[in-house]
């Protein structure tokens, strides 16, 4: 079995069983005009709740004691605005590290940690099962990282200048990676 089947096939597993609990939870009560009136709606949402490296003051990046907050606002939001696009609920804990090398071409990578389980000896991204299948199989243990290159010049907001980075797309491309999408895609496009 490929993991990206094994994948879908607990996520359609999950969406089965909470379609299954939602029909027994709908009030069958009806007003005086024939209205059917349904249950309340949870919102579904990934969220990330994120560990920093240190108090802001202490150090750079998110750290940085001018814009360590505006940052954090900035990390914050790109992850809501992110995992509001998925039809799944859960907490992804991600520590968050900042460095700066300037002579790295990297923006920022972060990732999630393998497991062998499933059928065969499949690796399996932790934070991605315990979004599919509620369990947290690290127990304690954060689910993801990410750090971030602060050499490199972004901008929080909308107000882009030349050789800016967009940090919301950095986020959101790098958070895509926690969840176990991978962009290995050659030159030529295989």
């Amino acid at each position: 079995m490929k993991i990206v089947d094994w994948m879908l096939s607990l996520r359609r597993s999950t969406r089965l069983s909470k379609r299954s609990s939602r029909q027994h939870q709908k009030s069958s009560v009806s007003n005086r005009s024939g209205i059917e009136h349904l249950e309340d709606r949870t919102l579904l949402t990934i969220a990330f709740d994120f560990n920093y490296g240190g108090a802001i003051g202490s150090g750079i990046g998110f750290e940085d004691a001018t814009d360590g907050q505006a940052r954090r606002d900035s990390l914050e939001a790109a992850a809501a605005t992110f995992g509001a696009f998925f039809d799944e609920t859960g907490t992804i804990e991600v520590d968050v590290t900042s460095y700066s090398n300037s002579s790295s071409s990297t923006l920022a990578s972060a990732g999630s940690s393998f497991f062998l389980g499933g059928s065969g000896d499949f690796s399996h991204r932790i934070a991605a099962a315990k979004i599919l299948t509620g369990i947290d199989l690290n127990g304690g243990d954060s689910d993801a990282s990410l750090s971030v290159n602060w050499a490199k010049s972004f901008e929080l907001a909308s107000d882009f200048q030349a050789g800016e980075y967009d940090f919301t797309a950095v986020i959101m491309h790098e958070l895509s990676h926690v969840l176990g999408f991978n962009s290995l895609i050659a030159q030529n496009g295989t």
